[in-house]
Formats: structure tokens, sequence, C-alpha cells
């Protein structure tokens, strides 16, 4: 009897699991019927899509590695921000509309492939009622937005979105981020101007609904595709005036960015590199001992920088143009993102592989956490060919 009444408890009782998915904003703002109109909006092209262009590497390799041949795409999404009267946050990665569909292109998850949505966590949780909040909510929050490279480019962007429509802004009561733990994202806020009494973040908030929800677009959807304005606006919300107004000839520091306080990707023979690179007036900088603020300023002025992959590296979107930067791999992992970075903010990027044998072509064993060791002649060479002397 028991299990009798709880079944049909259970059914009928409400769920906010999705029933089914918007593939695009499109798709919802097209459904909605006129009288809906009025109290939901979109604004389709805030910016417009962006022409984007990838030069190859610089390597000492005869053949570029496998993912930087790959076709990323041409052109940058356009960017919108949507009104949505009684929408829904979920985690801070999920947006649903009042009539219980996920906005797929607003609700971007890692490994979830955009084109198949029905695979987003969302639908695989028994998902608690959401608190109400008679309010004008603005959402920032991204997957990934505890990290320091997904908040940077995932996160912040969206503001500026957000401030393109200031009579929209002007209502705007709560801004809901992932979280405040990290210093970076309690720093870019400070930097951003946004009062704290209008944070709220999905932590303290893990299923949100307001009376308006307001959503920007991301930036990229799981691509290297990241339009040029979303890095004209970090750069010129986020380095001092000073900097920027100051002349190429006072940013001459050149950076050596060790990782031998953190866990993985330690360069094992960084004694021998520092000692090559400290003759030619390099300094090493461990950036987990700087604010937001100081890493910042440590990049806005180098004009070369050396490392082993890190999310560190999202730094060099702050770079002066014509910056030299090489990336240090294990063989075992490659990502293409800064080069990516380097591509649109202007950068002269190199590669180089550590020791060790060579996966074939299109194969990737994913060794994320790899420490990497280096070749010294090898090493010599790249620096010769960046012309650092």
């Amino acid at each position: 009897m028991k299990s009798y009444l709880k079944s049909l408890f259970q059914k009928f009782q409400k769920s906010y699991t999705p029933d089914g998915v918007y593939p695009t904003i499109d798709h919802w703002w097209n459904q909605l019927p006129d009288h809906q109109r009025q109290t939901n909006g979109l604004r389709p092209n805030i910016y417009p899509p962006q022409s984007l262009s990838r030069q190859p590497p610089n390597t000492l390799d005869a053949d570029l590695y496998w993912k930087f041949n790959l076709d990323y795409g041409t052109q940058s999404q356009p960017a919108y921000l949507a009104s949505v009267a009684g929408g829904r946050i979920w985690n801070g990665v999920a947006v649903i509309t009042p009539d219980n569909q996920l906005l797929s292109d607003a609700s971007i998850y890692m490994r979830v492939d955009p084109n198949n949505p029905k695979k987003h966590p969302i639908f695989r949780q028994e998902i608690q009622p959401p608190t109400y909040l008679d309010k004008t909510v603005a959402v920032l929050s991204a997957a990934g937005g505890n990290s320091f490279f997904h908040w940077i480019v995932d996160v912040l962007p969206r503001y500026d979105l957000l401030r393109r429509s200031p009579d929209w802004f002007q209502d705007i009561d709560y801004f809901i981020i992932n979280d405040l733990a990290q210093g970076f994202q309690r720093d870019s806020l400070k930097l951003l101007n946004i009062p704290p009494e209008k944070l709220i973040t999905a932590a303290d908030y893990p299923h949100l609904q307001a009376k308006r929800l307001l959503v920007p677009s991301f930036v990229r959807h799981q691509t290297c595709n990241i339009g040029n304005w979303a890095f004209e606006f970090l750069r010129q919300a986020l380095i001092p005036q000073t900097i920027l107004d100051s002349d190429d000839t006072n940013k001459t520091r050149r950076l050596y960015i060790s990782r031998n306080k953190a866990s993985s990707r330690r360069l094992l023979n960084e004694d021998e590199i520092l000692e090559n690179l400290q003759k030619k007036g390099f300094e090493k900088v461990f950036l987990e001992d700087y604010s937001l603020t100081e890493q910042i300023k440590l990049f806005a002025t180098a004009n070369s920088v050396i490392a082993p992959h890190g999310a560190g590296l999202t730094n060099l979107i702050f770079c002066p143009k014509n910056s030299k930067v090489l990336e240090i791999y294990s063989p075992n992992y490659v990502s293409v993102s800064y080069w990516n970075i380097c591509n649109q903010v202007g950068l002269d990027y190199y590669y180089l592989f550590g020791t060790g044998p060579r996966p074939q072509p299109f194969e990737d064993p994913h060794l994320r956490l790899e420490d990497i060791h280096v070749d010294i002649s090898e090493f010599e060479a790249i620096l010769k060919e960046m012309k650092i002397e």
C-alpha cells in the first residue's frame, strides 16, 4: 500500500527535469506567441559573427602536430542577449524556460556535444523545486566557471553583452555566478565594478527561478571560435589604463612561468632550463603567488613568455601585440587553446615537445597530468628560432 501511495504521489508531483530542448535561442523565440513576446525579449546580434584567422604555429618539427591542422572554422558565433520571464537556472549551467525546455545553446556543458543536448546531466537528475526570486537576475555562470581559464574566457565576457543593453542592464537586481571561493573570481568582479551586494552564487542557489532571467550567449560552443570582441573587452576592462596608454618600449619583461609548485605538468629539468633563461633576462614566476591584478600587470608588460602548458597561460590575453610565446607540451597531452588566443590577440606563438615517444597522428592519450622533460639542445634551438638572445 505504501509503495502504491508513493508511486501515486510521484505521478502527480511536478517534475523540474526539462521535458525537451530548444536547440538555439532562435527556436525558443520563434515559437513564442505574440502576447508572450511582450514580456520576453531577444537581442540577437549584439555582436555579429566575426571572421577569424589562424596562423600555423612555429616549431622545430618538420610536420605540425595534427591538432594544429584541424579545421576549427573561420567565424565566431553571433552574440545575443535574451530576457526570459520566469526562466530558471540550475547549478549555474542549465537555463530552463517556463514551458520546461532546456535552452541548449545557453546551457553548454563540457564533454557534452552541443548537437546532442539530451546528454546534458540535467536530464539524469532528480531536481528539487527552485528558489523563487521576484527580481531580475542576470546569468554570468558557466560550466567550469570555478577554474581560471573558464572563468576568464567563458564567464566574464558575458558581462559585456549585458552592459551593451543599458536599458536592460539598469534593471538587474542580481548577477548569478558560479562561486566566490577563488581569489581570481573576487578580483575580476571588483575590477568590473560589480557591487558585492548584487552577487549571488550557484552554490547558494543551485536551482533558481527569477521573475526575469537575463541570459547572454556564450562566446564559444566548446570550440576555439572566440570572437575578437571578447578579448578586446577583457583587455580594456582588466588591464590598468596606465599600461594600456604606455609605450611598448616599457613592456620588455621576459617571463618564465614555473609549474613546480603544482602537482602536474612540471618541468623536471627546470633548473637546467633556468640557467639558460636567466642569462637572457628571464624572471621565474609562480603565478599562484600573485593576485589576478598582479598577474595581468605581469603579462601586460611582457614581450616574451615561456611556460609548460597550464591555465596560467590564459593571461596571454593581456600581452602586448607581437609578444613571443613558447608553450611546452608533454607528447601525450596537447591543447590548442592558447595557440588560438595568441592568434586572436596577435602574439608570435611557438611550441616545443618534451622528450619521449610521440603518439601516432590522431591518437590522443590525453595524459594531462604528465610531467615534462625538455631536451636542452632542442630548447636552445627554438630560442634561437625565436631570436631570444
